[in-house]
């Protein structure tokens, strides 16, 4: 996800329904308070890659997501 707005978004996020969302962002093009809201809102966790690294990892049947 690259953290811009669009009017499908939440429809989008809706039919996927996630458990994590990695946004692809940085300081000079910041993801949108409205995705992240409507992520916080549907309690979706969520890393903003502006943040730092994102590690994702799938191992013996677990995920793991670590920034």
């Amino acid at each position: 996800m690259h953290g811009a707005y669009n009017d499908g978004i939440e429809s989008f996020i809706t039919a996927v329904d996630p458990d994590y969302a990695v946004i692809f962002a940085s300081y000079n093009n910041p993801e949108d308070s409205r995705v992240t809201r409507i992520l916080s809102d549907k309690g979706i966790t969520f890393y903003v890659t502006k943040d730092g690294s994102v590690e994702v990892k799938y191992e013996d049947g677990v995920l793991n997501v670590k920034q």
